[in-house]
Formats: C-alpha cells, sequence, structure tokens
C-alpha cells in the first residue's frame, strides 16, 4: 500500500513534515539569538575594558 492508497499515511507525513520545518525554524532562531547575544556581550567586555582603562587613565592623572 502506498501513501496515496493510505490517506492517514499522508497526513502522517504532512505532520512530520511540519514538525521537521518548525524544528528547523526554530534551531535557526535559536542560532541566530546567540549569535547576536554573544555579539552583544563581546561589545559590552569591550566597552567595560574601554571604561576601565579611562578610568585608569583619569586616576594617574589625579595622582
Amino acid at each position: 500500500m502506498t501513501n496515496t492508497d493510505n490517506p492517514h499515511m499522508d497526513n502522517k507525513d504532512e505532520v512530520l513534515e511540519k514538525k521537521i520545518r518548525l524544528d528547523d525554524s526554530a534551531y535557526r532562531f535559536k542560532r541566530v539569538l546567540e549569535i547576536l547575544l554573544e555579539a552583544d556581550l563581546k561589545r559590552l567586555q569591550k566597552l567595560c575594558q574601554d571604561e576601565k582603562a579611562e578610568t585608569s587613565r583619569k586616576l594617574k592623572n589625579i595622582t
């Protein structure tokens, strides 16, 4: 019996394909978020490093 002979199998295949597409979409969305968060973290670390350097420079000028 083929899938065309059994409409129930077609429905299962459609559900499975939809689940795969949703899982793939969710994975891509998660990866995009991870990439954005990593970039944001690097940017914040650089800002903190720059701020520490600026504070250190100001303290040296005071003393």
